[in-house]
């Protein structure tokens, strides 16, 4: 006010200041030098930087977002997920695995979520966390939370699962697909174009792999098992890859 700054864009300063705090890492300043004068702006810029001064990055390398070396993805939802897996062992079918499951926090038909791990989960020793999204159970895609529960259920011995890491953006989907040794033959079924960065689905074969999945032209290839698509033939060689080592989870 010192400064004649008006009222609005101390509101602008203040909310600045707030945003700035959720990531430190991250100053933007404002553009505004046309309508309140350059030193409007660098005072703006020099409260940013003052917040970022009093909360700056651990010393260990640990960025907005981050806790105990593990990404928080619901800070930025633009993040992409990976993909991990964990395994733990069942003594008998009677023993419970201690998680509890649901839909996703979209609801949306066809995720399963881990909600919540008790204290006495045979998961509770590995990297598994409130928030991952279950894939599969020992190599099964699993679309319910409630027939995930049964498959844990009435398994005995080690129970593995094919984990995603993280929140997928709002729109996107998994689509899972496990090759067979007739089909692997024939290649994938799909065809994929690179485009500004994009790498998009331009053709499914009916009687291909993903024939029988939701994959249809025009999506586009996000991540598979985890890793970037950045190219079409990139993705290809990806995908050809991973489908000779089992199932394959794709973001699209």
């Amino acid at each position: 006010k010192e400064q004649g700054l008006p009222t609005d864009e101390t509101s602008r300063a203040l909310v600045l200041s707030s945003e700035t705090k959720k990531q430190p890492h991250r100053v933007v300043a404002p553009q505004s030098p046309n309508s309140y004068g350059n030193t409007k702006s660098n005072l703006l810029r020099e409260m940013a930087q003052f917040v970022l001064q009093s909360e700056p990055p651990s010393s260990e390398g640990k960025k907005g977002g981050e806790s105990n070396g593990r990404k928080n993805h619901s800070a930025n939802p633009y993040i992409l997920p990976t993909t991990l897996k964990v395994m733990a062992q069942k003594r008998s079918r009677n023993h419970p695995s201690g998680l509890v499951l649901s839909l996703n926090q979209r609801n949306e038909i066809g995720t399963v979520m881990v909600k919540d791990i008790t204290p006495q989960s045979i998961f509770m020793n590995t990297a598994l966390r409130a928030g991952h999204e279950i894939l599969a159970i020992n190599g099964h895609r699993v679309r319910d939370p409630q027939k995930a529960a049964e498959i844990m259920k009435g398994t005995k011995g080690f129970v593995e699962l094919l984990l995603s890491d993280g929140n997928r953006p709002p729109g996107t989907r998994y689509e899972r697909v496990k090759a067979s040794p007739e089909i692997m033959d024939k290649g994938a079924g799909i065809q994929l174009q690179s485009k500004r960065g994009l790498v998009r689905v331009t053709h499914v074969d009916p009687d291909g792999l993903f024939a029988h999945s939701g994959l249809h032209p025009g999506d586009l290839f996000l991540t598979i098992n985890g890793i970037v698509a950045q190219d079409a033939n990139q993705t290809g060689k990806l995908l050809m890859d991973h489908l000779n080592h089992g199932l394959v989870c794709v973001l699209v």
